[in-house]
């Protein structure tokens, strides 16, 4: 499926097929020009537009309140299942080559962003849950002592604050992969 380029050219030129040996006079080949084009619209609907959307749906996860561990495991699961299905299916339609095409990064970076919102969602019970495995202990009339423990913060304000970045976050970072990629690929033709 290389869908990297919306069109490549071969450069004109001169190209040597062979010389005589002890010749002043090499052989000189004709120059041709081969402009070849690929519409990149099947792409983009097969692979690019789903691939975003489930990336998406992964983010929405991040709305599910933590409590909610099945639903929300399940929903960042199945996308990332849904993502992998459909990297081996792009693999699996094109001619095996040598190199990483345009879309295998794709595919990797979007993999990438669903197992990031799977670790957040980790750390975020990891902080829920550490309130209910800290003792507490009385504070003291030692002033430091209650100076340190007023500007603890609570394993739910860690995992609030966590979230909150995270809803920001990968969106904004995701703007900036697209960014970067898009002027990358559509401005080379290496891919």
């Amino acid at each position: 499926m290389g869908t990297e380029h919306s069109s490549q050219r071969v450069r004109p030129g001169r190209h040597r097929y062979g010389a005589y040996e002890g010749s002043c006079h090499p052989c000189w080949g004709l120059s041709f020009e081969v402009l070849l084009s690929r519409r990149v619209s099947n792409a983009v609907l097969t692979m690019y537009v789903p691939s975003t959307m489930l990336l998406i749906v992964s983010w929405l996860s991040l709305w599910v309140p933590p409590e909610l561990v099945p639903g929300r495991m399940v929903l960042v699961i199945t996308t990332l299942l849904t993502l992998t299905a459909l990297f081996n299916a792009s693999i699996q339609a094109v001619p095996e080559i040598n190199y990483v095409k345009a879309l295998d990064i794709w595919n990797l970076a979007c993999i990438v962003f669903v197992f990031c919102t799977i670790v957040e969602y980790i750390a975020v019970l990891r902080f829920s849950n550490e309130d209910k495995r800290r003792k507490v202990v009385p504070v003291e009339n030692d002033k430091k002592a209650a100076w340190s423990v007023c500007r603890r913060w609570s394993g739910e304000e860690k995992a609030d604050l966590l979230e909150r970045t995270f809803r920001a976050l990968l969106p904004a970072a995701f703007c900036v992969f697209n960014i970067a990629y898009w002027s990358y690929f559509l401005t080379t033709n290496d891919a």
